[in-house]
């Protein structure tokens, strides 16, 4: 695989044009919504993908003396992107391509892998609720973090997710649980209700949607989209 062409790089932050570019020639002939991503693999020279609840990362690559690639993932709801993530580390060996920040890279790389962007861009298409961030999860066989992730890249949204004992994980606009994020979080796990809503934050009018996970009752899931785009 010939190495890239610095001037081809885009100059945003971690090259995400030229992840895109990439990642659609690894893709081409590949079939995706899901990733068939041991197809991906057999192209950049991974011979070897093998399970390892023993790890104590949630991925690794490594080397054969053959030079041939293997990769080892501890089984997780995240797998699919560890393995993605992993495979962006395997490109980084064939391509010699050394990125500033190798780890934010191979990130990058497996959303890409994973929610290719023309693909999930269509997808925008629809109105964007919590049933659709769910839907999306489920046709691309990520978690619902990493959906929720990828649409930030496209749409102005805040996501979080968090139970009795705190935030979770946040994307995109929400900032931190603050106070009134905080007693909706509450409210949602408490009423087992869905909420949807028109909320003040930081000056700012947005719809917030809530509700309990499917099988979590008490693990909240919100959703905020400016108002001007509802």
């Amino acid at each position: 695989m010939r190495p890239p062409s610095p001037a081809s790089v885009s100059p945003d932050l971690f090259g995400r044009s030229f992840i895109t570019e990439v990642c659609a020639d690894l893709l081409d002939g590949v079939p995706t919504m899901p990733t068939k991503l041991a197809a991906v693999a057999r192209k950049l020279n991974v011979v070897s993908i093998q399970r390892d609840p023993s790890l104590a990362h949630s991925g690794v690559l490594l080397r054969r003396q053959n030079g041939r690639l293997a990769i080892r993932y501890s089984p997780s709801s995240g797998a699919r992107f560890t393995l993605a993530h992993e495979l962006g580390h395997a490109y980084l060996v064939q391509s010699g391509y050394k990125p500033s920040n190798e780890e934010q890279f191979c990130d990058r790389f497996a959303a890409e892998l994973l929610m290719p962007t023309a693909l999930f861009r269509g997808e925008l298409v629809h109105p964007l609720d919590i049933d659709y961030l769910l839907t999306l999860a489920t046709n691309f066989k990520v978690s619902l973090q990493a959906a929720a992730v990828r649409c930030t890249d496209f749409l102005r949204i805040g996501a979080l997710n968090a139970d009795h004992c705190g935030l979770l994980w946040r994307v995109g606009e929400v900032r931190r649980l603050d106070p009134l994020l905080e007693d909706r979080v509450a409210s949602v796990i408490r009423e087992q209700q869905q909420i949807r809503e028109r909320v003040t934050l930081r000056s700012e009018d947005w719809i917030l949607e809530g509700r309990p996970l499917p099988l979590q009752p008490d693990n909240a899931l919100l959703l905020l989209q400016p108002l001007s785009a509802s």
